[in-house]
């Protein structure tokens, strides 16, 4: 159906009807239910950040057995945390972790292949354009310096990426 098509729709529907589909679908999508409640509730946002974090965590390193690297799972988490119109500055934090998490795992595991730190390359350098374009740099450079330091010594020229990527934002 197009939004066109949905907004026909709703529109010829009374008030106390348009109230109560809103009302189903608070109750059954939890992602409508994180809208709203991030939305109209104070303190939300920061209940809802350490989620995502975790979404993004437990894919590198989950409560139970080993890390699946699901890349596509820990972007799925980024992009419906971004959905729910949260500040500029959470959206950077959860960028960043994306990125810590892969340097973390990295560090924990010994070299992982080519397409694993093109990827996390790939995440640092989103988080720093991201930053730039919102300018918070500033904010987050103290964590951004040290993901290049907790990589020296890695191969495939991860530090070199991500040395060159940090001086491309700061410098």
């Amino acid at each position: 159906m197009a939004l066109r098509d949905l907004s026909k729709h709703l529109r010829r529907l009374p008030q106390k009807q348009l109230i109560k589909e809103l009302i189903r679908a608070y109750r059954q999508y939890p992602n409508v239910r994180e809208y709203y409640d991030q939305l109209l509730e104070p303190g939300a946002e920061e209940r809802l950040l350490p989620k995502y974090k975790r979404i993004i965590r437990d894919e590198f390193f989950p409560s139970k057995g080993d890390g699946k690297l699901r890349f596509s799972m820990a972007t799925n988490g980024v992009r419906q945390f971004r959905k729910l119109r949260v500040s500029p500055a959470s959206i950077a934090d959860l960028l960043l972790s994306y990125a810590e998490n892969g340097v973390e795992f990295t560090m924990e595991y010994g070299d992982i292949d080519e397409r694993f730190y093109e990827t996390i390359e790939n995440k640092y350098d989103d988080a720093l354009a991201f930053m730039k374009e919102q300018d918070l740099l500033p904010s987050f450079r103290e964590r951004a310096r040290k993901l290049v330091d907790d990589t020296q010594g890695v191969g495939w020229g991860f530090h070199d990426q991500m040395e060159y990527l940090f001086e491309k934002y700061y410098e």
